[in-house]
């Protein structure tokens, strides 16, 4: 697969040995590596939250799905140089891929960015998946500090949401492999399909799971299966395992009929490797919004279209969560709010100094709590099995 610098077709940065190299850590600090999905109802959104997110020893590859088309695509990738070209030469696009909504498509286009950020830089210590609609909650400097935390850093910790707990393995598993699903998009061709849809307003395909009348032939039992959120946080060394070992490939394949596999391969991947198993902290770090709809299982709010600003404001203030998703309008008075009282990154004579750093604390915390939980987890865990071997003499 070939990778350009984001300025595409408008200027060329150079890649390579220069990405590979100079992204050094500094103290307390981890460097990340963000995958970014854009999406043809979030590309308007894209400037901002690269704005949002960026930091000079970070790396970003971006995906712009297929739908969006080359000229918007270029229209927007155009407004980023004009706002400050050199700034962004630490950030790649990704040809595009065709992607099916809950397909296996879906996760092997994160896996794709992933491979993609592991060779562009050997520097990074975190990844991060976020689509076009999340903005952050903590600026990229404090971000960069939480996750370089000796506690995070040094147990190499991966972030991940667990479902609620009212739902059984069984309930998911029938909902998400009992059937076998097809997935439309695997059989797309990018460089044909890009041809097909230099002008989006006239592209009209949409690619799509097909049930087929067939059951799941291997039976739950024998199915290693954990259900998270698709969006995670991941060391490097988990990121590495999960891009080019043989039992991620494994796992992979096993998932190609599933539904909405990007949120079971990573968690069951973790979870059936000794090596990594210890390693997980149960929280997204992410403040999402579910079930305004009515619908216990259903996607979630845009929070900038949501009734009742002042009460929604206090939720994401005391959340202590690192992103919050998912947002509608390009410059809505939410992410406004978000930039001068929360993260900081609005501009200096608006940012309440204050409310920023109290946030930064109460993620702090946030953060200190799911690690804590998980090494509590691990030294029962610890206990027992030395319970387990004393009684057994």
């Amino acid at each position: 697969m070939f990778f350009l610098p984001v300025m595409l077709f408008l200027f060329l940065a150079p890649l390579g040995k220069t990405l590979r190299g100079s992204a050094s850590r500094s103290e307390n600090r981890a460097n990340l590596a963000f995958f970014v999905q854009v999406s043809n109802t979030s590309v308007l959104n894209f400037p901002r939250l690269l704005r949002a997110i960026w930091h000079e020893r970070n790396i970003y590859v971006i995906h712009f799905d297929m739908k969006i088309g080359s000229v918007q695509r270029k229209q927007i990738l155009r407004l980023l140089k004009e706002d400050d070209a050199s700034r962004f030469a630490n950030v790649i696009v990704m040809d595009s891929e065709a992607i099916s909504y809950a397909g296996i498509s879906m996760l092997l286009n994160t896996i794709n960015g992933l491979s993609a950020l592991l060779r562009a830089s050997t520097t990074w210590d975190y990844f991060i998946n976020i689509s076009g609609s999340d903005y952050p909650l903590v600026s990229a400097n404090t971000l960069r500090q939480l996750l370089g935390s000796a506690p995070v850093l040094s147990s190499q910790l991966n972030f991940l949401q667990t479902q609620a707990a009212d739902k059984n393995m069984d309930w998911f598993f029938n909902r998400r492999m009992s059937q076998v699903q097809i997935d439309t998009a695997l059989w797309e061709r990018g460089e044909d399909a890009s041809a097909t849809i230099a002008d989006a307003d006239s592209f009209e395909q949409d690619w799509a799971l097909v049930g087929v009348n067939a059951s799941h032939p291997v039976s739950r039992n024998r199915v290693p299966f954990v259900k998270t959120e698709g969006w995670v946080i991941l060391h490097r060394s988990f990121c590495d395992f999960a891009v080019n070992s043989p039992a991620a490939r494994r796992l992979l394949l096993s998932f190609a009929t599933a539904r909405a596999a990007d949120e079971l391969f990573f968690g069951t991947l973790l979870m059936s490797s000794g090596n990594f198993r210890d390693t997980v902290a149960w929280d997204g770090l992410r403040y999402i919004l579910w079930g305004m709809d009515g619908k216990r299982w259903s996607r979630p709010a845009y929070l900038d279209q949501i009734g009742e600003p002042e009460r929604l404001r206090d939720l994401i203030t005391t959340s202590g969560a690192l992103f919050a998703r998912k947002f509608a309008v390009p410059e809505s008075k939410l992410a406004d709010y978000i930039d001068a009282e929360v993260s900081g990154v609005g501009q200096d004579h608006e940012v309440n100094r204050t409310a920023v750093h109290e946030y930064a604390e109460r993620a702090r915390r946030r953060l200190q709590c799911v690690v804590e939980k998980r090494d509590n987890i691990l030294l029962r865990g610890s206990a027992d099995s030395s319970s387990r071997r004393f009684s057994s003499k």
